[in-house]
């Protein structure tokens, strides 16, 4: 046997041994995110992880979750400590640095205010008030269009955001609509919403840019559970 013909089957061989030991994926998502993704007593509840579990079904891989922080998930897939992240709404700055899947749902974002407030009616009654919410969101950049000026806090949770609402400290909240539902529901609070974005954000499974391999994976099986009708009823009561 030739040297170049021993150096191709040694080459071959590493090669398989290798993508079998890479076979295992961390995948990064947030603790409180209720109803879509959130943990109860350390374990990974929600319905973006109900659709993730059948994902990872289809994808035949031992899959790691890791739950934190929602900007901690986004910082360390970008930064590669992470191999994907489960739920991400898509935006221009987050197209820069991660590589989508087809989008599973549209979200809905959401202005709330408490619904006995009579000073706020509308969007303008916020100008010079203090809201709380989501970061990069559609009414975020719509108030600036607007020429609204409102001093926006992010918090490390939607429901740290509900929180200071129905405590009075801000005026409004900005949440996803069904985020703002879920939360009036637990703490029995009575909200309004203000306004509602005129389109959903698409919503998608996401690794980070460049990720064409794992991207492929777990686009076969979202596309196969498309096909089978497995996505619209998790998600069919939001």
């Amino acid at each position: 046997m030739t040297r170049c013909a021993l150096f191709v089957i040694l080459l071959t061989l590493f090669s398989c041994f290798s993508s079998v030991a890479k076979e295992v994926y961390v995948c990064g998502m947030a603790q409180g995110f209720h109803p879509y993704q959130f943990s109860e007593n350390g374990e990974p509840k929600g319905l973006d992880y109900q659709l993730f579990q059948k994902m990872a079904a289809k994808m035949n891989v031992p899959v790691q979750i890791w739950l934190g922080d929602w900007d901690d998930v986004v910082a360390k897939l970008r930064f590669g400590q992470l191999d994907c992240a489960i739920g991400m709404e898509w935006n221009q700055t987050r197209d820069k640095y991660f590589d989508f899947t087809t989008p599973y749902y549209m979200r809905r974002s959401a202005i709330f205010v408490l619904k006995h407030d009579s000073k706020i009616n509308d969007l303008h009654d916020l100008d010079k008030q203090l809201v709380v919410g989501d970061r990069h969101s559609y009414f975020e950049r719509y108030l600036k269009e607007q020429q609204i000026e409102v001093r926006n806090k992010h918090t490390h949770s939607k429901e740290q955001s509900f929180m200071l609402l129905q405590q009075k400290q801000y005026k409004a909240m900005i949440a996803p609509l069904q985020v703002g539902y879920y939360l009036a529901d637990k703490y029995h609070v009575e909200l309004k919403v203000l306004s509602l974005s005129p389109a959903g954000t698409p919503v998608s499974m996401v690794v980070q840019k460049g990720n064409k391999a794992l991207l492929y994976k777990m686009e076969k099986a979202l596309q196969e559970l498309i096909v089978e009708n497995e996505i619209s009823p998790i998600f069919q009561r939001q």
